[in-house]
């Protein structure tokens, strides 16, 4: 997962930059990419450390894991969503 979540900065920061640089408002489509770029920036530098910290402890089997494992999974529920919904509306008219 951890070459997931750095793909996922590299390229959400990429779609960002391209953004600005097309001078393309502060539509949804800007803040679908902002709320999935932010949630890779959780995952990768939060939650994913943690998990990985109670994981070297033994506690994978611990209620603390399973609730941030939970959470993890829920915030890549959320990215997948805004990405889908980015990819049908397809490009933006200008």
């Amino acid at each position: 997962f951890t070459m997931v979540g750095y793909l996922g900065l590299v390229c959400g920061s990429g779609l960002l930059l391209l953004q600005w640089l097309l001078k393309r408002g502060a539509g949804w489509r800007l803040w679908a990419l902002v709320t999935m770029l932010a949630l890779v920036v959780i995952i990768q530098f939060g939650l994913t450390p943690m998990l990985a910290e109670l994981r070297v402890q033994g506690l994978s089997g611990s209620p603390r894991f399973g609730q941030l494992h939970a959470l993890t999974g829920g915030m890549y529920l959320v990215i997948s969503i805004l990405g889908m919904a980015l990819v049908a509306a397809g490009q933006p008219n200008k």
